[in-house]
């Protein structure tokens, strides 16, 4: 796993505060603290989960020491494992907690490529859960 911890440009010219590279097991994950936006996009088969999403519980901790107005994750997944659903579960939800202590506004983009996958189907159960802070959209 790829970290990095200083402003980086992505392939598409995205900054990133925070950085890991994409593998075929893992995600591209950027997070830009300066327009409040966490990206998670691609395959989440971590051999070990908890240990790959750690330092993004970490980002999430120190961004939310001085947030913006408004936050949005962006998740967009082609294939996840339990763990990782389980792990990704618990980033959305801590998320939530360190938004709503500090009176920001927090949203969930879930993007999937269709209504008959695997990733649509944890999208509609994980917007049960958030409700109205969470948008589930079919397509790029």
């Amino acid at each position: 796993m790829s970290s990095k911890t200083e402003e980086e440009l992505t392939p598409n010219n995205e900054i990133c505060t925070q950085l890991i590279k994409k593998t075929n097991t893992t995600p591209f994950v950027c997070f830009n603290y300066l327009t409040g936006i966490l990206k998670i996009v691609g395959n989440s088969y971590p051999v070990d989960s908890a240990d790959f999403y750690k330092p993004i519980f970490n980002w999430v901790e120190v961004y939310f020491n001085k947030p913006q107005r408004k936050t949005v994750i962006h998740v967009q997944l082609t294939g996840l494992n339990a763990d990782s659903q389980v792990i990704i579960l618990s980033l959305l939800r801590f998320s939530i907690n360190k938004a709503e202590e500090k009176k920001a506004i927090l949203y969930i983009d879930w993007i999937c490529e269709s209504v008959d996958t695997f990733e649509y189907e944890v999208g509609m159960v994980f917007k049960g859960i958030f409700r109205n802070k969470f948008h589930l959209i079919e397509g790029d």
